[in-house]
């Protein structure tokens, strides 16, 4: 019979896949290498902004930063006239400890960041203000080294856990050593990088001295520790990690190249102490928060702006997870710090909270279809002793403000000025961006804009403000605001030219005007030849404007540049798809899926490229995860429709009819194209065979074309085959289900021919220029338009094509 569970969570901020691999296999992290034979890995997607209290609230939570409450790294006081440190106080929903206290399961739980003033939970809690030996600004001496009230639950462990306390004067350099072979030189010169070592270290031993303790001697069925030193390692001395760069100095190299290193090794070593600890039938989970550039892609220079630092953070944490009827030596795709919280309910047989972003990582288990999930609506709804904080509980200013000190000096916040009032509105301003972000990254992007908008000030912009704002803008479609705030950006200067020409690109793309965009992309392109952003935004224009040669090159040097980034290996995946590489652009596909799960668009075009190598039962997964994540997107509807009809499944034929009958008033082909011979003659013969209504006498594509657009029209043609200008496809009603099919011709014979047929210029053989590029915009505007809509089947008739293989697509289709 299985014992009841445990699990051990272990919680190493900014430990990046890079890094570990790399010391693997050089055999320095022997203990995480026996732990992925023994189990699964796993990349995990942080969230945005990539601020670490925010972060392992999420992770401890399963919810995003705007439900669980905590913004940034500090906070105005409520109580008025300050700031303070954001706190376990500041959180606005359970977090697992809650919930399993209330469940009758005992938790450990050390040095979470935040969770000062400690929660009088069911089990052990030792805050983040445990292992700090500040005081005033200054380190305190360690024999004047007190413990601020609220620093442990329960109080009988105050004084033992005082005195497993490491202070950094007990960190000697022969002790530091081992991981940095120069630390006695360090020491010798006086040097302020040994005294960041040595603090670390010893904040580490003391996390790891107070996790031990309690995990011998309480009982316990939850513990879950964090440690911070990676981190702070990383944005130390990663600027030293080998490969040397070009501007490090190499004297500062050789004293420093192996300080990184030396964490990881010290935190394998503190793993292999915990995995001696527990017996066989406890699961163990270590993740991280976000990853931290390692490579090619570290930053030359911070920001001097409040979180600077975190540009150095990349998008991707670790997950590692080994125990009872965990797969071993296996890998998971897609996961989420969102999924840590719901993933670890499931392994205590307890339901998720349908109100949580995250999702339990089933694909862990031997055999996951043995896994009952369970749901409730929410936990915020469960009554019992959960051991959260009253209203009661009691602050230390002190610690407080030695923390914050703290936070200042590493960059993260900004020094107060004399104006208290003044820094405290400017906290609560920055702590609005964050949440804007926060709404951004979960696709709110409405959100975003209106909170951006109340902080905005257009005298003295802050400009990661406006450039969100603009972003926000175009992801909404908002794109008379987007060009208001990007008018800002211009006339205040906000911003690098370069930047700003990739800026402005994108609202000229969004605004169909491609030809300008690539103009101003291939300008910041040669100044910035190695982004990957650049390359990306470039090669989705040429993408769209079936230029497929020029963009397979740029996403293929994008993904040179980045191979992390999720965006390139798709849009590659879009190029092989339009140049019928099915099995190209699968790969390409599950490449995007595999960095980022949660990524509609790379799911629903894997379900396409699928289908059209006439693997159905693959294709109906992909598609029904569309569903899932996005139900917006109405074609997902619409194959997994088609899938039913092929495979012959009556009853699911008949749902999703249904689903179809509800959210699309009717189908509609339509004929549109380039005006020439080849597309008046496809209509006449379609006419001639009954095919088409509307009229077509002439292409013509000027604006002043009186189309009618009104419902009645669309109602008479449902389920018809009807003529579009391609100037007017923008403006077809989103409530129909529309096939396109789009007659391709030779740019010269069609601007001879409508020429001629328009008497534009008198003769065939002499152009107007001007309307020789009126005609080569629209024609462009129409690719754009097309390649952005989700919801289209969309089949182009090449310049090789016959008359008689638009009849044939109609008759099939």
């Amino acid at each position: 019979m299985r014992k009841k569970a445990k699990v051990l969570l272990v919680g190493w901020d900014a430990a990046d896949w890079k890094v570990i691999d790399d010391l693997i296999d050089k055999g320095l992290m022997p203990t995480m290498k026996k732990f992925l034979q023994e189990g699964v890995r796993g990349r995990v997607s942080t969230l945005d902004p990539p601020l670490s209290p925010m972060l392992w609230t999420s992770i401890a939570t399963g919810v995003r930063p705007q439900k669980h409450g905590i913004l940034g790294f500090v906070e105005p006081d409520p109580k008025g006239g300050n700031v303070r440190p954001v706190s376990s106080k500041s959180r606005k929903v359970k977090a697992i400890w809650n919930i399993l206290s209330q469940s009758n399961l005992r938790s450990n739980v050390i040095g979470w960041w935040p969770s000062n003033p400690v929660e009088p939970i069911n089990g052990c809690m030792v805050s983040n203000f445990y292992q700090q030996e500040r005081k005033n600004k200054k380190t305190v001496e360690i024999d004047k080294w007190e413990m601020p009230e609220g620093t442990v639950h329960p109080d009988k462990w105050i004084e033992t856990l005082k005195e497993l306390r490491v202070h950094p004067s007990e960190i000697t350099g022969n002790l530091v050593m081992p991981f940095i072979p120069r630390a006695l030189d360090l020491k010798a010169k006086d040097d302020e990088a040994f005294g960041i070592i040595v603090k670390y270290l010893a904040h580490a031993t003391s996390i790891h001295a107070a996790c031990t303790e309690l995990m011998l001697n309480e009982d316990w069925d939850f513990t879950a520790v964090y440690h911070d030193a990676i981190d702070h390692f990383s944005h130390a001395f990663m600027k030293f990690h080998p490969p040397r760069q070009e501007h490090i100095d190499p004297e500062r190299y050789e004293l420093l190249k192996d300080a990184v290193t030396g964490a990881y090794i010290f935190h394998d070593m503190m793993l292999e102490r915990l995995l001696k600890i527990i017996d066989q039938e406890t699961t163990v989970i270590i993740c991280s928060d976000h990853g931290f550039h390692s490579d090619h892609l570290r930053p030359r220079m911070l920001p001097h702006v409040p979180s600077g630092p975190a540009i150095e953070h990349s998008p991707y944490g670790v997950f590692a997870i080994k125990g009872p009827g965990i797969k071993k030596n296996d890998k998971i795709f897609g996961a989420s710090i969102l999924d840590i919280t719901p993933t670890i309910l499931t392994l205590f047989d307890l339901p998720i909270g349908k109100n949580m972003d995250g999702k339990p990582l089933v694909n862990i288990y031997e055999n996951q279809h043995s896994k009952k999930i369970q749901f409730i609506d929410s936990w915020e709804n469960i009554s019992g002793d959960s051991g959260e904080l009253d209203e009661n509980s009691k602050d230390d200013p002190i610690s407080e403000m030695d923390a914050i000190e703290q936070l200042i000096e590493l960059g993260y916040v900004e020094a107060p000025s004399d104006d208290k009032d003044d820094y405290v509105k400017t906290v609560a301003k920055e702590n609005k961006f964050y949440l804007a972000k926060s709404h951004s990254c979960a696709g709110e992007y409405e959100d975003a804009v209106n909170i951006l908008e109340e902080i905005i000030d257009f005298e003295n912009p802050d400009f990661r403000w406006v450039i969100e704002c603009v972003n926000s803008c175009l992801k909404s479609k908002q794109f008379e605001k987007g060009k208001k705030y990007l008018d800002l950006v211009k006339d205040k200067n906000l911003i690098s030219s370069n930047y700003l020409n990739v800026l402005e690109a994108k609202l000229l793309l969004a605004l169909n005007e491609p030809n300008k965009a690539i103009e101003l992309l291939n300008l910041a392109l040669k100044e910035f030849s190695n982004s990957a952003e650049i390359n990306i935004e470039l090669a989705k224009v040429f993408n769209a404007l079936r230029k497929l040669p020029e963009a397979e090159k740029l996403f293929i040097k994008a993904i040179e540049i980045d191979e992390g980034n999720s965006y390139a290996h798709h849009g590659l995946g879009l190029v092989y798809l339009r140049q019928k590489k099915y099995e190209d652009a699968i790969n390409c596909f599950l490449d995007a899926i595999k960095l980022t799960y949660y990524y509609p668009y790379a799911h629903f075009h894997l379900g396409e490229a699928l289908v059209l190598i006439g693997e159905h039962e693959n294709a109906e997964k992909a598609f029904e995860q569309v569903a899932l994540m996005n139900p917006n997107i109405k074609k997902t509807f619409k194959w997994l429709y088609d899938i039913q009809k092929i495979v012959g499944n009556k009853k699911k034929e008949d749902y999703y009819r249904q689903i179809l009958d509800k959210i699309i008033k009717g189908n509609i082909t339509v004929i549109t194209g380039l005006p020439g011979k080849k597309l008046k003659a496809t209509l006449l013969a379609l006419d001639k065979k009954g095919n088409i209504n509307g009229e077509f006498e002439s292409l013509n594509f000027s604006e002043n074309f009186d189309f009618d657009f009104t419902g009645k029209f669309f109602e008479k043609n449902n389920n018809e085959t009807i003529y579009v200008p391609i100037n007017f496809l923008g403006s077809l009603p989103v409530i129909y289900d529309y096939k396109i099919i789009y007659i391709n011709d030779n740019f010269n014979d069609v601007l001879k021919y409508f020429s001629n047929e328009n008497n534009v210029f008198g003769s065939t053989e002499n152009y107007d220029l001007n309307q020789s590029i009126h005609l080569e915009k629209q024609i462009d505007n129409a690719n754009l338009w097309l390649n952005q809509q989700p919801d289209l089947d969309l089949f182009y008739i090449e310049k090789e094509d016959t008359i008689d293989d638009v009849v044939s697509i109609l008759d099939k289709y």
